[in-house]
Order: C-alpha cells, then structure tokens, then sequence
C-alpha cells in the first residue's frame, strides 16, 4: 500500500510567517486515550498521516521528502508511515492503516 497527499501545492495555504504573522501552532494527532472506538481510531490515524503529508510538515521533514522523491508518483509505503512513532502508537497494521486512509478526501492510497 501506498500513499499520497492530494492537495495541489499550488492552492494550499502559505505558511502564516511568509506574510509577517506567527506561524500557527502544528496540527498534531490527538493523544491517544487508553481506549478508542474503531471511528476514533481510523480518525485519528487519519488525521495523522495527513498531518504527515502536510505542508507545514513537509517542508521540515527530510526524511519524508526524501521518500516521497523516491517514488516516481510520490507514493510512500504505509510500511513505512507505519514506524512513525505516533502513527505507530495509533497501529502497525498496514492493512488497518491504509483502510483508514481510504476516506480521506486529501491523500490517495496506491494498492
């Protein structure tokens, strides 16, 4: 399985310090509770790998970056995102991951 950001880097929103103002705080994943429902776990996986494919994030993340150029569409195996510590304190199950994914309107999943 693979993944990718969808959003055109042309449209998304410039960092806020580019016009003078402070950047706003990074989005992060919610702490994980010590039981979360199926909806909340696939929500908070989501929500972080977004977040990882963001662009706040990807202009700091060298790793990622290189990752991403390392596929010829920019696709990154969710074996990969999976060893992310807060992604891997959410799940290490690939399968689990990617259908997580799946409904996300901002990342697509390569099978």
């Amino acid at each position: 399985f693979f993944s990718k950001l969808m959003a055109d880097p042309a449209t998304d929103q410039a960092p806020a310090e580019a016009n003078g103002a402070a950047a706003p705080a990074a989005p992060q994943a919610p702490a994980a509770p010590a039981v979360l429902t199926p909806a909340e776990k696939a929500a908070a996986i989501r929500k972080q790998v977004e977040y990882y494919f963001s662009r706040l994030n990807l202009r700091k993340d060298a790793f990622l970056q290189d990752k991403i150029q390392d596929h010829p569409d920019g696709f990154v195996q969710i074996s990969v995102l999976v060893t992310f510590p807060k992604l891997k304190a959410l799940s290490e199950d690939v399968a689990e991951v990617a259908e997580a994914l799946r409904t996300s309107p901002d990342l697509v999943l390569n099978d």
